[in-house]
């Protein structure tokens, strides 16, 4: 059985946790994870480049006064190096 150790400051009042299921993979192998792909599992910075892509398209935006970029645009956007 795994082992969670919680500590918290002397001044905390109080402390919730809901923990709905534990997953031991002995492998290390993210596909054998459930639940991968629920809401919310993983933050932006996960996903290698969005942060820039992001920029890059409100850069674009800021400097063109609000374009509406086609499919084909938006893709070179999220894909250049």
């Amino acid at each position: 059985m795994a082992e969670i150790t919680l500590e918290v400051a002397e001044d905390t009042e109080a402390v919730e946790m809901e923990l709905d299921e534990v997953q031991t993979v002995l492998e290390n192998d993210h596909e054998k994870l459930i639940h991968r792909d629920s809401e919310n599992a993983h933050p932006m910075s996960a996903i290698t480049g969005l942060d820039d892509a992001i920029k890059g398209i409100n850069k674009s935006i800021e400097e063109n006064k609000v374009q509406i970029l086609t499919k084909e645009e938006t893709e070179e956007i999220l894909n250049a190096d």
